[in-house]
């Protein structure tokens, strides 16, 4: 019940006053909501990529009011050449692929499971599509990117939704950050067009998932 209720509490902190399905309330959240949620989050999901920072906080300082981002600190970095960017982007859209099956598999939401499918199809075409780059450019990099989202695999129905859309949100983040990365290092033709359109794909995501988590941690279930 407390695990729920923390959820709940967690979705209502990430999209205050936002609707279920709405795009015209698709707002970024403020930081300090942002912080206050990933404060909950961590400590509900504590293996989850990014948290120690705010695990190891000794500071009564009001909640919310700490640097903005410090979960995502990592993937930027990652990318300091092509070949950094793709061999940590096939672990990074692994991860992907393997959540959203959980929630094909064990979730509620019918319309978050068909999102989760358009993640796993896509993203697995796009895994193949790295590792034929990784051969045929010989690349010898090992990745740095290790999992973020935690273990979801103990959960199921609304409370596995809310896992999924919380954590992947920041996650697909994550691989903004890695795109735009990227693109300032002046990447081939290939690599250019590749994370454009991880940014352009997975910020849309980013949107259907926000309008997804309503007021409360409702979730829609028609």
């Amino acid at each position: 019940m407390k695990r729920t209720a923390a959820l709940a509490t967690m979705s209502s902190l990430l999209l205050t006053g936002c609707s279920i399905f709405t795009p015209s309330s698709n707002q970024i959240p403020p930081k300090t909501d942002m912080d206050a949620m990933m404060r909950e989050h961590c400590e509900q999901m504590p293996g989850m990529r990014g948290c120690e920072k705010y695990l190891n906080e000794k500071t009564t300082q009001t909640p919310g009011m700490e640097n903005h981002g410090m979960m995502m600190m990592d993937h930027a970095s990652m990318v300091t050449s092509e070949e950094a960017f793709v061999v940590n982007m096939i672990p990074h859209h692994q991860e992907a692929v393997d959540t959203a099956r959980l929630v094909v598999a064990k979730g509620n939401n019918p319309e978050l499971k068909k999102l989760a499918q358009n993640i796993i199809t896509a993203q697995e075409k796009e895994i193949t599509m790295m590792n034929d780059w990784v051969k045929k450019s010989n690349y010898t990099l090992k990745p740095l990117y290790k999992n973020m989202m935690g273990d979801g695999t103990k959960l199921s129905g609304d409370e596995l939704d809310r896992w999924f859309l919380m954590g992947m949100i920041m996650h697909h983040m994550g691989a903004l950050q890695m795109a735009e990365a990227v693109i300032k290092l002046n990447p081939s033709e290939k690599i250019l067009d590749f994370a454009r359109a991880i940014i352009k794909n997975q910020s849309t995501e980013i949107e259907e998932m926000r309008s997804m988590l309503g007021m409360n941690g409702g979730m829609m279930t028609r």
